[in-house]
């Protein structure tokens, strides 16, 4: 067997070095909470090697072969081909054709090889001699009818398949996880539609604050959609959010008609990726093509209430050269009054594959945006007239900046090695009447809400691909990620005035409060997938060092202001988690995951905004754990599914509590208050009906029926003041389903939508004067995406809300303005398309 220790140990020692590297030269005044290398490189080196010790005694005097191949079409040699050996070892063929493979266990062997544009090659290989040499033949698959895959893993026909086991220096085996390939998605791209998006994707909550799609509010298994800050968002394989651990907000998303795919895993995807308990959201944005030098795309789409919207990209290779980029821009008038807004995203990528085994990829990312917020309205506002606003002179600005380099490293032909290093250098402002708007007054001085992120990441990853027997093989997973995180927050008086002006009128002595929190974190994972026959075994661990630190003021009324120095919060935990997937066949597979996580205490949590709050100094991150337990596979290339139930533990959410002092006065404290618990079933269908009925037909009509179920509720809490009352943002029931009509170059879907009722704050209030909390009733929308291609263009039609359904998806107690947040009625869009 290959040596891995002599491959990990050091990189490993190296990621060490970076990284304490960076601690001494950029915070010299920090000094890492209990952090002692020695200590912490053995553990990790122990564990590791304990996890290898079997594979090394079962790998011990086994026969082993090199397989060296040519890839060829025509009796031309063919580059960029994946081979795939037992479905656990992958090449790709070099510029020569060749690929290779090492130690390879004597005894029956499956190769298969994929090209796009070319025929699927598959042969059962005996592997009985130290040196096979073989030359492969693959045919014109052009006018051959193939089921879409993405890197070997199968795909409905309508764009949602499921990640491979391996993705770069990942592992998704034995985890819920989904797919969703954009180009086959009939939505609402231009305004990035999340309903319509995500409808396939089971148990997807969605808010939807406003028309213009600039922000994603996302979620699942009944967390909180705000600004998706369950989820671990990322772009690229980088965090995207404000601040990853105190302020893990979405105020960037990227359009969605420059997205190739987004990748979506639920809770199991903590060990990997950290902080979150809702899963990993990927999005993964499109390259140059690589089989052409340049290629320019132009998508322009009108609709209503003023909509306007333009997708440019330009991308292409060139020998070892590939890039891409696009300036994407919306601009409309919106369906209510004051919500005007206009936004400009950009972004460039260049990438150079020094070799076959070494590739690097630069990329930048800029986005900015001006929102005018309409704020929300009471509950007879709203029946009156949804359209109206009593709210002119509220506005939202972002300007977002996200750099980053991405090296990748084949070690050999099973082994390799990724780094992937980002800033982020963004900036959020609001100025707005932030009275409830059952206070019809708009004037005098507005407030002014203003931050500054200035965040530094790396992430260092390892894998190897490993073969015992024809039975028994591995992949080995392990990374160490140092995340250093700045926000300067402040909050005080801004003119009273009627336009978009975010100064401050006294910027050296802000009226209400000024922060400077800071985050560090240093963690390390290992994961590994033990292959034996049909059954995968993936056991990991995971282990946090985060420290918190913060600096400022703010002002009260009735105590001045209140100096804040030395703020401080040091915490180091593991997680630790397993999966299992047991393959029934080649089309259907049955998984189970259980896995911890945890949710880091935000700024908000920890910092002081008045004197009659005090924080708990065992104020503790929210932690917990998810299980899953489900089967998904395909049957006969018509119906595609996946079921299973899950159980989602939220322990020690964080909030405010009333408490007495000796002297019995009374005083609010930021501390852990409850336990939630949330339980239920998510589910996925979806049959191709003229497949089915006619076999091999070349149209498509299918349909597909998303559902969960989901009873969330509070376990726990202090004094049992939430004990058995229903967990907020939770509908019980969320059902989508859709028919999808494609023949030759047009394609057609109705999507459906029913959400029940649910509950906007933990109290379960049902009602307020201010509109602010209360109920959120069941709603049901339905909208309809058609596009018909012709050469290199494409005409889309969309048609929001059919049947005009008055609805609202949230109640708000601060952004974007308190109260009641009317959905669109219905609204069209068309689009116009050229590829060239």
């Amino acid at each position: 067997m290959q040596p891995l220790w002599n491959y990990f140990n050091p990189l490993l020692s190296s990621g060490f070095l970076f990284v304490f590297k960076i601690q001494q030269r950029g915070f010299k005044q920090y000094s890492m909470p209990d952090l002692s290398l020695n200590y912490k490189y053995n553990f990790f080196k122990y564990f590791l090697t304990l996890s290898l010790v079997l594979v090394s005694i079962l790998s011990f005097g086994q026969k082993k072969s090199t397989i060296h191949g040519i890839v060829k079409f025509a009796d031309t040699v063919s580059a960029g081909a994946k081979i795939v050996l037992d479905s656990s070892s992958s090449a790709i063929s070099d510029n020569n054709g060749v690929f290779v493979f090492s130690q390879v266990p004597f005894g029956k062997s499956v190769l298969e090889v994929y090209k796009d544009g070319l025929r699927r090659y598959r042969k059962t290989l005996t592997i009985n001699s130290s040196t096979i040499e073989m030359q492969i033949a693959i045919a014109d698959g052009s006018n051959e009818e193939l089921e879409e895959v993405i890197m070997k893993e199968k795909l409905h026909l309508n764009g949602l398949g499921r990640m491979e086991a391996i993705r770069g220096t990942a592992i998704f085996e034995g985890k819920k996880n989904d797919v969703l390939v954009m180009k086959n998605i009939d939505a609402n791209l231009a305004t990035n539609n999340a309903r319509q998006v995500f409808a396939k994707i089971a148990g997807t909550n969605v808010w939807e604050n406003d028309g213009s799609g600039i922000q994603l509010n996302v979620s699942s298994r009944g967390l909180s959609p705000n600004r998706s800050w369950e989820y671990n968002m990322r772009q690229n394989e980088y965090d995207i959010a404000a601040d990853i651990l105190g302020y893990p907000d979405m105020y960037y998303s990227p359009p969605m008609d420059a997205i190739s795919h987004i990748e979506v895993v639920r809770g199991s995807a903590s060990l990997q990726y950290g902080t979150q308990m809702g899963g990993l959201l990927n999005f993964v944005l499109k390259q140059g093509n690589t089989t052409k030098p340049l290629e320019i795309e132009m998508k322009q789409s009108v609709g209503s209430y003023g909509l306007f919207n333009s997708y440019n990209s330009i991308g292409g290779s060139k020998g070892k050269w590939n890039y891409f980029g696009y300036y994407h821009h919306r601009t409309a008038n919106g369906w209510r009054e004051n919500s005007d807004y206009n936004w400009n995203t950009g972004y460039a990528a260049i990438g150079y594959e020094v070799n076959s085994r070494l590739k690097i990829k630069a990329e930048y990312t800029r986005m900015e945006f001006l929102l005018h917020l309409s704020a929300g309205l009471t509950d007879s506002m709203y029946k009156i007239d949804p359209r109206k606003s009593i709210r002119e002179r509220n506005y939202f600005h972002v300007n977002w900046n996200i750099p980053s380099v991405r090296v990748e490293y084949k070690i050999g032909n099973t082994s390799s090695f990724s780094i992937t290093s980002y800033m982020l250098l963004s900036s959020r402002s609001s100025v707005e009447n932030t009275k409830p708007v059952n206070n019809l007054a708009d004037t005098g001085y507005r407030d002014i809400r203003n931050d500054h992120y200035r965040n530094f990441g790396t992430e260092m990853r390892y894998l190897n691909e490993y073969k015992l027997s024809s039975d028994i093989s591995g992949i080995l997973t392990g990374g160490v990620r140092y995340y250093n995180g700045r926000t300067l927050r402040g909050q005080g008086l801004g003119t009273a005035g009627s336009d978009a002006n975010f100064k401050f009128i006294n910027p050296n002595n802000l009226e209400y409060s000024d922060y400077n929190f800071r985050n560090r974190n240093v963690a390390f994972f290992v994961e590994n997938a033990f292959r034996i026959g049909k059954l995968s075994i993936v056991p990991g661990i995971r282990y946090e060092f985060i420290k918190f630190l913060a600096d400022g003021y703010f002002n009260s009324a009735s105590a001045g202001r209140v100096e804040e120095k030395g703020i401080s919060s040091t915490r180091k935990f593991p997680l630790m988690g397993v999966g299992f997937e047991y393959k029934v066949n080649k089309d259907i597979n049955v998984y189970a995951n259980y896995t911890q996580g945890y949710r880091s205490a935000n700024f908000n949590d920890i910092r002081i905004t008045s004197p009659n709050i005090e924080i708990d100094p065992n104020l503790k991150d929210s932690k917990g754990h998810n299980i899953d337990l489900g089967i998904r596979g395909n049957y006969k290339s018509c119906f595609t599914f996946d079921v299973n139930a899950f159980y989602l533990k939220y322990n020690d959410r964080i909030g405010l509590v009333t408490r007495t002092r000796p002297d019995n006065s009374t005083y609010l404290i930021s501390t852990n208050i409850a336990n939630s618990r949330n339980m239920g079933i998510e589910s996925f269908g979806e049959l191709n009906i003229i497949r089915a009925l006619q076999g091999g037909n070349k149209k498509n009509l299918s349909l597909f029926v998303s559902y969960s179920y989901i009873d969330a509720r509070y376990i726990s809490s202090e004094k049992d003041f939430l004990t058995g009352k229903k967990v907020e943002t939770s509908p019980n029931h969320i059902l989508r389903g859709g028919l999808t009509y494609k023949v030759s170059r047009l394609s057609s879907t109705v999507n459906y939508s029913y959400i029940s009722e649910q509950f906007s704050d933990a109290n379960n209030t049902a009602f307020t004067n201010t509109g602010s909390n209360g109920l959120v009733p069941a709603y049901q929308v339905m909208d309809w995406s058609s596009k018909i291609s012709i050469s290199s263009f494409r005409v889309g039609f969309t048609l929001n809300n059919i049947t005009n359904n008055k609805y609202f998806t949230r109640r708000a107690t601060s952004y974007p303005g308190p109260g009641i947040i009317p959905a669109e009625p219905t609204t069209f869009l068309v689009s116009f398309e050229v590829k060239l």
